[in-house]
């Protein structure tokens, strides 16, 4: 889980909310093999929204300041099957588009930022300090690209059957974006399936690691334990729709790291570490496709560190609500 991470409407979407009729309770024995599917001739459109809130308390030297930040990113992503391999793999070609974020950070200055594409627009209390269109700010411009870039670069997954993406191909920094962002999440659709047939009612557990995230390096690797089970089968038109639960909750104490910024490197602990999420996945599993996914993590935090030789220390609370949307209709087998 990374946590420095409405369903839009669309002809073909699959309503999965408005599903009612339940199928009835399979037997301990009807376990079922669950793997993901690509096509090469009808590729897959997803609408992919992630909300992001912060909200930072810090102390540095007997000064407080609160830093409030929301973010929400917007895009759609076509995923097409491109060839299959002989280790069982099948690489995917993966193409963003329509990307767009809004920006919000409130603490000693109020900064909105609106980003379309390339195209970027920000105020600082409310006068305007970049604009890419009018050619305003145009040095100041280029940290906010190198932040959005990540999420415009094509490229290729070789997926393994229960979605976990095996290998990278594309340019350099699409490479090294998902090779750092799934090293922290669980796999590309946010759920890996065991490789075995699993049964209604049946849990099996993913770990996920943290070595360092922004800026900050532990000493010891931070490991967060995410809980799957299957519940019961929906039908729609007839046809099942597996339905899947995750749930987390891992509560850490007195973490070690360190903190490097400018060269310099200050020490960093970590008196409190809260991480609770839960998230809910359609599968179509006769297509073998993903219908949406919904997930929101939270995080409290607690550290001292030293700035610049002073005592500084802070509180952040975060909250991620992640969705993932099919706008296609999954192909025909």
């Amino acid at each position: 889980m990374n946590l420095f991470k409405t369903p839009l409407a669309s002809v073909g979407v699959i309503c999965l909310w408005a599903l009612v009729a339940v199928a009835p309770p399979a037997a301990a024995a009807d376990k079922q093999l669950f793997a993901f599917k690509f096509s090469t001739n009808q590729p897959l459109v997803y609408a992919v929204t992630i909300k992001s809130r912060t909200v930072a308390d810090n102390n540095i030297a007997g000064k407080t300041s609160l830093v409030k930040n929301s973010s929400e990113l917007r895009y759609k992503m076509r995923l097409t099957g491109w060839r299959k391999n002989a280790d069982g793999t099948m690489t995917v070609l993966y193409k963003p588009f329509e990307v767009e974020q809004d920006l919000d950070v409130f603490g000693t200055s109020h900064v909105v930022t609106q980003i379309r594409g390339l195209k970027i627009r920000s105020l600082q209390n409310g006068i305007v300090v970049i604009d890419t269109e009018k050619n305003v700010g145009m040095a100041q411009v280029k940290s906010i690209k190198t932040g959005i870039y990540p999420a415009m670069l094509s490229g290729y997954f070789d997926f393994e059957p229960t979605g976990r993406a095996k290998k990278y191909e594309g340019d350099l920094p699409f490479i090294d974006h998902w090779t750092d962002t799934l090293k922290q999440d669980i796999g590309f659709f946010h759920i890996v399936f065991p490789d075995h047939p699993v049964a209604v009612r049946e849990e099996w557990t993913q770990n996920t690691t943290m070595i360092s995230s922004g800026g900050a390096t532990l000493a010891d690797p931070l490991t967060t334990t995410n809980t799957f089970a299957r519940d019961l089968d929906l039908m729609s038109n007839g046809i099942p729709v597996a339905v899947f639960g995750m749930t987390s909750a891992n509560h850490l104490q007195n973490l070690s790291g360190y903190f490097e910024q400018m060269g310099q490197k200050s020490s960093l602990n970590i008196s409190q570490f809260d991480h609770n999420a839960f998230g809910t996945f359609h599968f179509d599993p006769k297509q073998g496709v993903l219908l949406d996914a919904k997930t929101t993590d939270t995080g409290a935090i607690s550290m001292e560190m030293l700035v610049q030789g002073n005592t500084a220390t802070s509180h952040v609370d975060i909250q991620v609500d992640a969705q993932m949307t099919l706008l296609t209709e999954p192909p025909a087998k």
